[in-house]
């Protein structure tokens, strides 16, 4: 026989009267025996309506639901995202968000889609050790998993719906200035290891590539000797697939035709093994030429590459080219992408408009013209 209890908190006023007591609001949980396995288990609710037709279901009164499992539903997930043509990178998130969501189950014993409460979401994410904007991404790649098993008829409505967010504060973007970025470049010789003279001269170059192409990373140190034609880099971006042609200045073509390459075909990366592999440890070693060049510290592994292509963005901004064609040279998908990121510098270049304005209204002649024509 089954029965239900308060199992009483802490903190519960009544936790001495013991488990017979109900009149509050401490957990509901079932305990007993059925078909001769003994039970004790949570109802996972402090609701009596949902405890009791918890043990409803146990007793067997009520028709058995789909019980989907919860690894049975993210093993059809991801299989749904390679068949939609994901990238390599995307997945890669994917699977880290779905790792992360059957570990939590796992350890608080959930394990059909049926028994997820939004509570148990918001209990997962707050435990979560990342930045606001992270966080927000990974919450957004949970929220397509339940809008997956949605859309399935395993569940008949989201359990994240009506979940408020974590405020997502944007990092302003910080583009290299001139001086840091002489110091940066300098940082390259501080390389001391045995192929120290090698790899200063890749580094250099990596970084060039990166500041006048405005290329990720990846797509950086993927470059092949052949992809440079003339003074432009074609490059298909790996993120968003978008085939973008890139002209840099002829120095820096001349200074990638003494790079000593990693590979046969390749400037940075050996072509052999996983580009990720290789593009981490080119993080690594241009966070330490960040580090050796007394400029500010970064947070992460990362930055450097990024601001490389920010400072990209930023000077061709400033320079007066149209926000559109930034955006095409970046390879976004979206214009939106490139407001969002760049939107002080937008408003940087507004300001400039405004001063040729004002500026004009002083030229010679302008005022007199206004003056001579003014009525007595």
């Amino acid at each position: 026989m089954l029965t239900l209890y308060r199992r009483h908190t802490e903190a519960c006023p009544h936790k001495e009267k013991g488990r017979r007591w109900t009149r509050c609001n401490c957990p509901w949980w079932i305990d007993g025996t059925i078909r001769g396995r003994e039970v004790r288990q949570s109802a996972r609710t402090r609701k009596r309506d949902e405890a009791e037709r918890e043990l409803a279901r146990l007793r067997g009164d009520l028709p058995e639901e789909m019980g989907v499992t919860i690894p049975g539903a993210v093993e059809s997930w991801l299989r749904d995202l390679e068949a939609r043509g994901l990238t390599t990178s995307s997945m890669k998130l994917y699977r880290r968000t779905a790792k992360r969501w059957e570990s939590f189950c796992a350890d608080k014993g959930i394990r059909e889609l049926r028994q997820v409460r939004q509570a148990d979401v918001a209990e997962h994410w707050q435990a979560w050790r990342l930045a606001s904007l992270t966080a927000g991404k990974a919450l957004e790649r949970l929220s397509a998993f339940f809008g997956f098993t949605v859309a399935r008829g395993w569940l008949s409505r989201n359990p994240m719906e009506g979940m408020k967010r974590p405020k997502v504060v944007q990092t302003p973007t910080l583009p290299y200035s001139r001086s840091d970025w002489a110091k940066l470049l300098a940082g390259c010789d501080t390389l001391t290891h045995t192929t120290a003279k090698a790899r200063a001269k890749q580094a250099r170059c990596l970084l060039l590539v990166m500041r006048y192409t405005g290329l990720r990373i990846s797509d950086a140190v993927g470059l092949r000797e052949g992809d440079i034609q003339g003074d432009m880099v074609p490059v298909r971006q790996e993120k968003t697939g978008v085939l973008i042609r890139v002209p840099v200045p002829g120095w820096v073509v001349a200074e990638l035709a003494t790079c000593p390459k990693v590979g046969r075909d390749h400037y940075f990366w050996t072509g052999r093994g996983k580009l990720a592999s290789a593009v981490t440890v080119w993080q690594q070693t241009l966070a330490l030429i960040h580090e050796r060049s007394e400029l500010p510290p970064e947070e992460g592994t990362v930055r450097v590459a990024h601001r490389c292509r920010d400072t990209f963005a930023v000077e061709l901004l400033l320079a007066g080219v149209p926000l559109e064609r930034v955006s095409r040279l970046l390879g976004h998908t979206s214009i939106k992408t490139t407001e969002k990121h760049y939107a002080p510098w937008v408003q940087e270049r507004q300001r400039q408009a405004e001063e040729d304005v004002r500026r004009a209204w002083n030229e010679e002649g302008t005022k007199q013209v206004h003056e001579s024509t003014k009525p007595n």
